[in-house]
């Protein structure tokens, strides 16, 4: 199985919204994300699942997501421990539920880094640090900890799609 870990691209300024899950991404977020998920596309990138955060701005990069690598939008599933303070162990109890073998994941700094931590076997915190419209992948057999095999900033995977 493969997992890839993206996090939200950018987003309007915390200020200006009363709750933080409601703050969604800039235009300049949705150009970035859209052009990091066509990097996705060209290494080759197909999930069977999508999963997000509830918050608005990941919501919305899972939806740019699934409409670059050609996944149903209806499909995406939220997953509360994806929230920028979730468990990471809750994340990974839910991923091991899925038989599918590429999942990609849309959440938060600094969950994201933690569940990746997690996911290859570190304690103690995080390794670390995705930035906006990165992504990460890693590789698990039959349970955790698994692999980590690339991580890729923004600017790298809009590169790859050009």
């Amino acid at each position: 199985m493969r997992i890839y870990l993206f996090r939200h691209g950018i987003a309007a300024d915390p200020g200006v919204f009363s709750k933080d899950s409601d703050r969604p991404l800039t235009e300049e977020g949705m150009k970035k994300t859209r052009q990091a998920a066509e990097g996705l596309k060209t290494l080759g990138i197909r999930p069977g699942a999508f999963f997000s955060s509830p918050y608005l701005r990941a919501r919305q990069t899972a939806e740019i997501a699934a409409a670059v690598l050609d996944f149903p939008k209806k499909k995406i599933l939220e997953l509360a421990p994806l929230m920028p303070h979730g468990e990471p162990e809750d994340v990974l109890a839910e991923l091991s539920k899925t038989s599918e073998e590429e999942i990609l994941c849309a959440g938060h700094a600094p969950n994201l880094d933690r569940v990746l931590a997690r996911a290859v076997g570190k304690t103690g915190g995080s390794f670390t640090e995705l930035k906006k419209a990165g992504c990460a992948c890693i590789e698990k057999e039959k349970s955790f900890p698994g692999r980590l095999l690339w991580l890729l900033e923004a600017g790298t995977l809009r590169e790859l799609a050009r």
